[in-house]
């Protein structure tokens, strides 16, 4: 997240990192987002819960380089991206938003350098509340039990013990994945099928998304050819020598048309269908007045 302004560490972006199955989230200011910079965040998150099994992140250049995937096949990680302009298919997105509306409130008559010293509170607050997905907040979802806040210790369900064994992260984790199942479904209660479905080598238009086009450029370009399916409804597409991930979304099927020099040989033109329907009836089409262009002078009438 950023660049925001620069803090008196020197810090101008945030870096975060979401379990998708407990909701439980990291985050650290830094002062880049170089790849080494992100390695090194990313291997005190796995020293201290595990090594994950994937990690999906979007096309940034950081995530996109040998350093990146040495370090993917260093730890037997499997590495996946989002299609580009699709905020829906990052995870991580709705946590960054959470985030923005806390700093927001933390910062509120205060000043913006000061944005990295409360990422911690913010954190701690994301951690302890529920998430409507899992039903249970990512604390519980990890550690079994909701992080203790001030003056709570003489709660009586703070004091409870916490049944933390194989068998009850177990049942945890069971009802933590059906609970998601339910709630994807009330979210989309419609199968999500794609429309139209392309194949390798397939010529497709892609959307040219804001600050990558002029103000009154087209609204697509290509055509590029389908380099590799992902999956249902994202494809591989090949833009003069780079791969990108893009949704169905931001995909249209490219149609070779026949070209046409002027409007008459245009089936679609309505003026020349208009023309033609005309002359059909009889009725006579009025020529192009004098053009000044060519040297003929405009009519005028003489006054008496």
């Amino acid at each position: 997240m950023g660049p925001y302004p620069v803090t008196k560490n020197k810090n101008r972006y945030l870096l975060v990192v979401t379990d998708l199955c407990t909701k439980w989230i990291e985050a650290e200011p830094v002062a880049d987002t170089r790849t080494r910079t992100i390695l090194k965040f990313l291997e005190e998150v796995c020293y201290r819960w595990g090594y994950p099994e994937q990690i999906i992140t979007d096309n940034a250049s950081p995530f996109r380089n040998r350093q990146w995937d040495e370090f993917h096949a260093l730890h037997h990680i499997q590495s996946f991206y989002t299609p580009i302009y699709h905020q829906r298919a990052n995870p991580v997105e709705r946590r960054n938003q959470e985030i923005k509306k806390l700093l927001r409130v933390h910062l509120k008559n205060k000043a913006d350098t000061t944005w990295d010293q409360h990422v911690k509170p913010i954190l701690f607050t994301l951690r302890n509340r529920s998430n409507a997905a899992t039903g249970v907040s990512p604390s519980e979802a990890l550690l079994g039990k909701e992080m203790v806040r001030p003056g709570e210790w003489g709660h009586p369900e703070v004091n409870q013990p916490i049944n933390n064994t194989r068998l009850a992260r177990t049942e945890r984790e069971d009802r933590i994945k059906r609970r998601q199942i339910i709630f994807n479904r009330q979210l989309f209660p419609q199968p999500r099928t794609a429309p139209v479905k392309f194949n390798v080598r397939d010529s497709v238009l892609v959307r040219n998304f804001p600050g990558t086009k002029k103000v009154l450029g087209d609204p697509w370009e290509g055509p590029y050819p389908i380099a590799r399916v992902v999956s249902d409804g994202i494809y591989e597409v090949d833009r003069n020598g780079v791969l990108l991930n893009v949704h169905i979304d931001d995909i249209r099927p490219w149609e070779q048309r026949r070209q046409f020099t002027t409007p008459e040989q245009d089936p679609s033109c309505i003026a020349a269908q208009y023309d033609r329907i005309q002359r059909q009836r009889g009725v006579a089409i009025p020529r192009p007045g004098p053009s000044r262009a060519r040297g003929e002078p405009p009519t005028t009438r003489s006054s008496e």
